[in-house]
């Protein structure tokens, strides 16, 4: 410990759910910000999807694990010129512009590169402010008042597809897709040959229950089965989050003033969304011993205060040596750890049909060490 361990077949379950449910769907593409480890991104490539890529090394990972650059779109609100060239180089379906500067690049290097324009629709989409990205004060997309123009201005000169749009993480009801939807359909008509929408992802899950509603996505689904063109959609954390989980061995007990403290030897540097976002996750025993609940603030070893997972947690007794299990840790926590405190971070570990295999090592010292520099031959 501390380790991460994968559920694949959680991971099939939730894409084949999302498949039979959409029914205009164009192709399922993975935001592989959510989860980059190789062996997840292979599956997800065997069973069908695409890949949602924001850097030129996402987009490299993609291809180099399977996903086709006919079913790979590049979001992204600063792509470098030699991103974008690798991405006209490849094929890939769209690169998803966010900034004139991008269409002017793109018309002079490449002309009738696929693209489509990122919209920011100006809607509040009432999740957290940190992970809301179609409201106006977002950096992501172009304004909807400046699209029309800029159709026209590259029109001629670039083949554009149609439009996506992100309104962010954690989106609590169908209805801000719709509201969206709703100001983006319009304009339409500026585009010659359109080819779909890009509704992007976002899709909740529940982070404090076992189980999440699908109700959702049926609504979602509804809302776009009524669209004149195709949806693509970009589901991240609804396709993996479930199906990770970070085991921790707890270090120590300890009271301080009013205070029961279980330090765990994972950290904030392994796992950083409740340090980053002042949210919980699940937290339980894994294996219980019919010992009574108490209350601990569960803490890592980095030495920061923010790294606590869980200031109040509800758990069975603990003891120095007991396992637990931090849950639905499986979108956004390896991709964000860090060697911070010169932590090696931990391995991976993906489980299917009763078998297991270890698909990324840990890390260790020896890896880490810096190459002398030689300043003087």
């Amino acid at each position: 410990t501390p380790l991460y361990i994968y559920d694949l077949g959680e991971i099939a379950y939730r894409f084949n759910t999302l498949s039979s449910t959409f029914t205009n769907l164009l192709f399922i593409a993975f935001s592989v910000k959510s989860n980059n480890n190789a062996g997840i991104l292979r599956v997800l490539a065997e069973i069908g999807s695409g890949a949602d890529v924001v850097s030129g090394g996402e987009l490299e990972k993609a291809i180099l694990t399977g996903f086709p650059p006919s079913k790979t779109v590049f979001s992204g609100v600063g792509k470098t010129t030699d991103e974008l060239d690798y991405a006209v180089k490849n094929k890939i379906f769209s690169i998803n512009v966010e900034t004139e500067g991008e269409l002017q690049y793109l018309s002079e290097k490449h002309q009738g590169a696929r693209v489509a324009i990122r919209v920011n629709p100006g809607i509040e989409a009432h999740s957290k402010k940190e992970i809301v990205t179609g409201s106006k004060w977002s950096k992501f997309g172009i304004p909807v008042e400046s699209v029309i123009d800029l159709c026209n201005k590259f029109k001629n000169k670039l083949q554009i597809i149609g439009f996506s749009f992100h309104l962010g993480s954690q989106i609590p009801d169908p209805i801000h897709y719709q509201r969206a939807l709703d100001r983006i359909l319009p304009l339409l008509d500026c585009i010659p040959s359109p080819e779909m929408i890009n509704i992007g992802g976002g899709f909740p899950v529940n982070y404090d229950s076992e189980t999440d509603s699908f109700d959702f996505i049926k609504r979602l689904s509804d809302i776009t089965s009524q669209l004149p063109l195709p949806v693509i959609i970009e589901p991240g954390r609804f396709l993996v989050a479930r199906a990770g989980i970070l085991v921790s061995r707890v270090l120590y007990i300890k009271r301080m003033y009013d205070r029961t403290y279980a330090i765990l030897d994972a950290g904030m540097n392994d796992f950083v969304r409740p340090a980053l976002y002042k949210i919980r996750h699940r937290i339980v025993k894994v294996i219980s011993k019919g010992l009574p609940q108490k209350t601990y603030s569960i803490a890592g070893p980095i030495c920061e205060n923010t790294d606590i997972f869980d200031p109040e947690c509800e758990i069975e007794e603990l003891k120095p040596g007991d396992l637990v299990a931090i849950l639905d840790t499986g979108a956004y926590g390896y991709v964000m750890s860090s060697n911070y405190n010169l932590r090696p971070r931990p391995p991976e570990i993906v489980v299917y049909n009763g078998k297991h295999q270890l698909i990324r090592p840990r890390e260790n010292l020896k890896q880490q060490q810096e190459l002398r520099l030689k300043i003087f031959p």
